[in-house]
């Protein structure tokens, strides 16, 4: 824990290091992962050769990049927290005393109350760059909404009014609105196989930043990916894009991730009947016994509604008969 306050407040490169071979065994590892990481997340637009970030003609980033790692790093309750502490104490040594004093180097956090993280950074190469984020009441839900902006190459000191600058337009432009809610219903439809339909839902509530001219536009798009029963409840099973129109064209502005709400099995025939890849099994034993037992249910069918129709038809006609061939009463006494 003091490893990671002096490296976010105090922007120790040692305590970088420290972690990376304490966490990795050795830094290559300890990069490995970080890459691996980044992939994952989503970033296109990075590569990292040290855990410092000292210049490097190979380690590199983006400002999209760095939004996107920013905001998985506010995710972990601890990195949050300390990201917004101004000062901050860990054990010293024998040279400055019993405790050390880490000053937060995040001028923004002592000029502007909203300020709460979240990293700085410097190289003659890169310039000043800042990661920065800040807190307000959302006036749509009365909730604390927190932006990341993010600055690269700046002047000396111009990270920090610029990354202001930007949040506090964010704020002034955007609210926040849920236009989907968790376990909502999205997609309603078959699949191969299936036993009832697919409900596709989101797993969490889909809440995004709008303008008010945006949200008039707002539409979305469904895709459910290519399923053959059975799906189990939670699994992935497609996503949901939200579109806005900016300047006549339609922008992508999310991309949601949907889930299957109830578990949808199989049908009974899907699950007699195997499959090479999608492609039934040609004359496989069970395909022949479904096939044979369909025929034989059918000819017992046709059957026993030849039975009853006939038995319903004797006792007609021979009433017919005798009708037809006896006299009438009448007719009987006078003879």
């Amino acid at each position: 824990a003091d490893l990671v306050r002096a490296a976010m407040i105090r922007s120790a490169n040692d305590a970088c290091v420290a972690i990376a071979e304490g966490v990795g065994g050795n830094q290559a590892q300890f990069m490995a992962w970080m890459n691996q990481k980044a992939k994952q997340l989503g970033c296109r637009d990075t590569n990292f050769v040290n855990p410092h970030g000292l210049h490097d003609p190979n380690h590199f980033s983006s400002a999209h990049d760095l939004a996107v790692i920013g905001r998985a790093a506010l995710k972990i309750p601890f990195i949050s927290q300390v990201s917004r502490q101004k000062t901050a104490e860990m054990p010293g040594n024998w040279k400055i005393g019993p405790k050390r004093l880490l000053i937060n180097r995040n001028k923004l956090l002592w000029r502007w109350e909203q300020s709460d993280g979240l990293k700085t950074g410097y190289t003659r190469q890169a310039g000043n760059c800042l990661v920065a984020t800040a807190t307000q009441i959302n006036p749509a839900t009365r909730k604390p909404w927190r932006l990341l902006a993010v600055a690269l190459k700046s002047r000396p000191n111009q990270s920090y009014p610029d990354c202001r600058k930007l949040l506090e337009t964010a704020f002034g432009s955007f609210a926040r609105q849920t236009v989907a809610k968790k376990g909502e219903i999205l997609f309603d439809g078959g699949i191969k196989g299936g036993a009832f339909s697919l409900e596709a839902v989101p797993s969490r509530d889909v809440v995004l930043p709008l303008r008010v001219s945006e949200s008039q536009t707002l539409s979305r798009r469904v895709q459910i990916f290519d399923l053959t029963a059975p799906v189990n409840q939670g699994a992935p099973v497609g996503h949901v894009e939200y579109f806005v129109k900016v300047r006549g064209q339609s922008k992508r502005i999310a991309d949601i991730a949907l889930t299957a709400r109830e578990r949808v099995p199989q049908t009974l025939l899907a699950r007699a009947v195997p499959r090479v890849g999608n492609r039934v099994k040609p004359w496989h034993p069970a395909l022949r016994i479904a096939v044979l037992g369909l025929l034989c249910g059918g000819a017992a069918i046709l059957l026993l509604q030849r039975n009853h129709h006939a038995r319903r038809r004797r006792p007609h006609s021979a009433f017919r008969a005798a009708t037809l061939d006896s006299p009438p009463e009448s007719s009987r006494r006078h003879r």
